[in-house]
Parts: C-alpha cells; structure tokens; sequence
C-alpha cells in the first residue's frame, strides 16, 4: 500500500515546491509555479513512481494532491 504523506512528499519535491505545503488539501492549481508543463511532469512523475497512468482528464478534475492520492490509490493494481 502506499503511503499518502510519501505520495505528498513525492509530488511537492517534483513540482519544486515547499515540503510544507505536502498537505492532503493543498490546491496545487493556485500555486504560482503551476503550468502545462508541471501537469505533464506530474503525471510522468506518477506513471514512473507508482505505475498509473493518470489521463488529461483526471488530471484537469484534480485540485488538490488528495485527489492525485485517490486516482492513483483506485488505480493501482
């Protein structure tokens, strides 16, 4: 099983961001860091760590890293 604070960490190390902000309901959309290019990087990170692949759409409908955490939790075979 994976670890949701890992998961947290994972991402916001990738996206260049703050350790404090690996939070279940940080809103990586409202940082200014985010881009086009963060999204595809995000969803390279996660195929790469985690072995799921998650789709522009479910990565349009993602706001915060918990909903990142729950596609790859449903995901995951």
């Amino acid at each position: 099983m994976i670890s949701e604070k890992e998961f947290y960490k994972h991402l916001i190390q990738e996206l260049g961001m703050e350790l404090n902000d690996a939070e279940r309901d940080f809103n990586f959309r409202s940082s200014s860091l985010w881009s086009s290019m963060l999204a595809l990087v995000t969803i390279a990170s996660i195929d790469a760590q985690y072995g799921v692949l998650v789709s522009s759409s479910q990565m349009k409908q993602a706001q915060t890293l918990g909903d990142l955490f729950e596609i790859v939790v449903q995901n995951q075979g």
